[in-house]
């Protein structure tokens, strides 16, 4: 298995791919990501305002930071990470250093008349958050309102 993980990252990285190395720990990589697109995704589609802009207005960045720690006490639980194995800030900041007007695939979604992905992006981390009994009251009220959209 390793064998064909650096085979399809070599072939990648041949072809320009920036960026592509094989994860040590893929539940972590995997969770990394999703700490982003659980919050920025539905955030934005909610404010029709690109990342740089929920990164950096105050109140729009304390409602990520809210939602960031509520999944990573899922992730916690989950035994995906230590406790405080994750730095919110360090993780805010790798989307903050996306360049201006970047658009999440949710406002994208929403600009183009299309229902956003909200189901798998953050209904999926509430369905966990429920199965191992973690409150998760700011995430669950981004989920309604972005259903509802």
């Amino acid at each position: 298995e390793a064998g064909a993980v650096a085979e399809v990252v070599e072939v990648l990285q041949g072809a320009g791919v920036p960026g592509v190395k094989a994860a040590e720990v893929i539940r972590q990589a995997v969770w990394h990501k999703l700490l982003g697109n659980s919050t920025f995704n539905p955030m934005s589609a909610l404010t029709l305002q690109p990342c740089d802009y929920l990164c950096s207005e105050p109140r729009s960045k304390a409602l990520v930071r809210m939602c960031m720690f509520e999944m990573l006490s899922v992730a916690v639980k989950l035994g995906v990470y230590d406790e405080g194995e994750v730095d919110v800030d360090a993780r805010l900041a790798v989307t903050a250093a996306i360049p201006a007007g970047f658009k999440t695939s949710m406002l994208q979604d929403v600009e183009a008349g299309r229902e956003p992905e909200v189901g798998p992006l953050l209904g999926a981390v509430l369905d966990l958050a429920e199965l191992v009994q973690v409150g998760t009251p700011s995430l669950s009220v981004l989920h309604t309102l972005t259903a509802a959209r």
